[in-house]
């Protein structure tokens, strides 16, 4: 599980932080939400919205309380695993797709790599 309990977390100063860290859970599961949803979109506009977020996730905003290294911070998720793990899939669904439109440009399936 990628999101811990957020049960009983207290700040330094004793505050409940489960407002906040819940809203930086909603900000990295909505990016994450896009990231998947727009990655293959051929439409311009889901395009932009999948740039946006990649730009987000792979970009340096150290200042940023919001920035995806600071959120995922923030909440106790390693953010370079969770990029890793990202590029991962990204490259898997990219083969699958090379893989479907060769079967259907030639009829055959494609070679095992």
């Amino acid at each position: 599980m990628l999101i811990g309990d957020v049960s009983g977390l207290e700040g330094v100063d004793g505050a409940d932080l489960r407002g906040e860290r819940a809203l930086r859970v909603a900000v990295l599961l909505d990016a994450l939400s896009i990231f998947y949803k727009t990655a293959a979109a051929r439409d311009h506009r889901k395009r932009l919205e999948f740039h946006e977020v990649y730009k987000w996730i792979y970009g340096t905003y150290p200042d940023n309380p919001f920035s995806f290294d600071n959120v995922c911070g923030a909440i106790g998720i390693d953010a370079d695993a969770l990029r890793a793990s990202l590029r991962r899939g990204w490259r898997a669904e990219k083969q699958r797709e090379r893989q479907f439109k060769h079967v259907v440009v030639t009829g055959a399936p494609a070679k095992a790599a």
